[in-house]
């Protein structure tokens, strides 16, 4: 399910995907499960081992926190296929690499940010179980003194992901959790983060105020963000976190954002036409070019581009008229000027 809402300000696509959790290998024995549980893991964190890593079994390194931290590789496999068109990611609070391998998987160099070494060694052990280390480059490091220190990256292909900490097996026992109560400051490093590297993408969990983060991200300029609400459909449906993907210069050769691919005129006329949205139109679409470039699409693929000034656009519904004009000629939805 898709829909197209503003939110604070900003235009919001969001999305609903479902997962079916992992299947089991077929070489895992019968019993082996619970025989070999180790000491201080939850039987219901070890019945998931195969969710998070499906080479568990070939000397997979996890702490404690681990267990219950560790993005499950189907997700951390399709957010990295969503990244892939970035050179470069920056995994801040890497853990012990279950994005940082997946993202190495698909060939962007990774480099993984953690303040514990000892979480560093052990995602170096699992990248070469998986054959990615050369990929992966360790630093152990603060957050937020890695960005500062960071030159202006932005155009240069390269993007910020953070899957913070959540406040541990508690975060479970809450209906919702504010921007506030994470224990990592995103009021500081969002802002820092785009304004090193321009692009970001964050893993928050499923009980997440998303508008607090909205708010952040239109404070600091951003016009439009692409929200992905994963669920698994197993046993029953239910949500598993949030992804929220911005992009603030996007280009077409390396946007990790699917609007341009994925608008269509008439999911955006409900709220286009509206008075209440009028000033918003214009700021936030007309003036973001990827959106713009879409419309253009659109136009070119009907080849009709150069009807605008010869007397109407042929095959085209009268409100979308209404709407190409508005983009191409300075006229709002209205007859009102867009500048």
């Amino acid at each position: 399910m898709t829909n197209v809402t503003i939110q604070s300000g900003v235009v919001v696509l969001k999305r609903e995907l479902d997962f079916n959790p992992p299947k089991i290998p077929h070489n895992a024995e019968s019993g082996h499960r619970k025989s070999r549980t180790p000491p201080g893991v939850k039987p219901r964190h070890w019945r998931r081992r195969y969710y998070l890593w499906s080479k568990f079994d070939c000397g997979i390194r996890m702490d404690a926190e681990a267990w219950f931290e560790v993005t499950p590789e189907n997700i951390a496999e399709h957010v990295a296929n969503r990244m892939r068109s970035k050179q470069f990611v920056h995994d801040c609070c890497s853990g012990v690499g279950g994005n940082s391998i997946q993202f190495a998987l698909k060939g962007m160099r990774v480099t993984a940010v953690d303040l514990n070494p000892s979480r560093l060694a052990m995602l170096r052990s699992n990248a070469s179980i998986y054959g990615v280390e050369r990929n992966i480059s360790m630093v152990n490091r603060d957050l937020v003194d890695y960005l500062y220190d960071l030159p202006d990256l932005r155009n240069t292909g390269q993007v910020f992901f953070i899957s913070p900490p959540w406040g541990g097996e508690a975060a479970n026992t809450k209906s919702h959790i504010e921007v506030d109560e994470l224990p990592m400051n995103l009021r500081l490093i969002l802002p820092l983060a785009l304004r090193k590297l321009g692009s970001c993408v964050l893993h928050l969990p499923k009980q997440s105020v998303l508008d607090d983060v909205i708010s952040i991200l239109h404070d600091e300029g951003v016009a439009y963000v692409e929200i992905e609400s994963i669920y698994y459909t197993k046993p029953v449906r239910h949500l598993k976190c949030h992804f929220i993907y911005v992009d603030s210069i996007p280009q077409q050769s390396d946007c990790l954002l699917i609007g341009p691919t994925y608008f269509r005129v008439r999911q955006l006329l409900p709220f286009l036409y509206s008075d209440r949205f009028s000033p918003i139109y214009t700021d936030a679409l007309l003036k973001v070019n990827y959106v713009g470039r879409y419309i253009s699409r659109y136009l070119n693929s009907l080849r009709i581009q150069t009807a605008i000034d010869g007397g109407g656009l042929v095959g085209v519904r009268q409100d979308e008229e209404a709407l190409l004009r508005g983009v191409f000629c300075g006229q709002g939805p209205h007859g009102r000027p867009t500048r």
